[in-house]
């Protein structure tokens, strides 16, 4: 009985050993308060898309586009089988393609044709004076094939959003709000043969095809 009795004090006495030999974790959890930039992010409970785009549309990013468009006979001049030098000069690099630009450009084109069989729909247009081979059309939506807008504009950066679900909505609302109050206004159907004045956001990731969406859109 001794023995087990010595035993047992000295199992005791090497765990108080050890625990003394220990610090202890406390965990701290992050207040709500925290003012750090994860703290200050749109997260998926709090955030509408519809609504951010509707408060900086006018405030920020027509402004933006007015101020930053370059001449699309001009940027033109710069692609040479790819957009790499028009970028350097002209661009933003692409917030979701790596080696890629954006551009905002304008100019004054004359429709030739009108692509409406699908929802991606677009209008091949034809600039003056340009006689190179590289297609030029406009998005005229109700779905577009590219996130030109949301990427074109400085000010719009992903870690600004909780994550990419997120960042992905907002270019789905710059787009439906081109849509419903730039293009739905205008009965494209009838637009072979007009000209058009527009600015617009394209990205550069083929250089044989312009795909530009609108955000601004005049028949002269």
């Amino acid at each position: 009985m001794n023995k087990k009795i010595s035993i047992f004090v000295m199992v005791l006495l090497s765990f108080t050993i050890f625990m003394t030999g220990c610090k202890l974790l406390t965990v701290v959890p992050l207040s709500k308060d925290n003012n750090s930039t994860t703290a200050n992010r749109f997260n998926r409970s709090n955030f509408d898309a519809n609504a951010y785009v509707n408060k900086v549309w006018d405030s920020k990013a027509i402004p933006y586009f007015e101020e930053k468009a370059v001449d699309l006979s001009e940027l033109l001049k710069s692609v040479n089988g790819s957009f790499s030098e028009a970028g350097k000069k002209y661009g933003l690099t692409n917030a979701s393609s790596v080696g890629s630009y954006d551009f905002v450009v304008k100019g004054k084109v004359k429709v030739v044709k009108v692509n409406a069989q699908l929802r991606a729909r677009t209008l091949e247009c034809a600039l003056p004076g340009y006689n190179g081979n590289i297609k030029i059309t406009l998005q005229i939506g109700p779905v577009f094939t590219s996130s030109a807008i949301r990427d074109s504009l400085s000010f719009v950066k992903f870690e600004d959003f909780q994550n990419q679900v997120i960042f992905d909505s907002v270019s789905d609302a710059f787009n439906k709000h081109v849509y419903d109050n730039v293009i739905s206004k205008i009965d494209v159907n009838t637009l072979v043969g007009k000209n058009l004045t527009f600015i617009g956001a394209f990205t550069g990731d083929d250089p044989s095809n312009i795909s530009i969406i609108p955000v601004e859109l005049k028949i002269d």
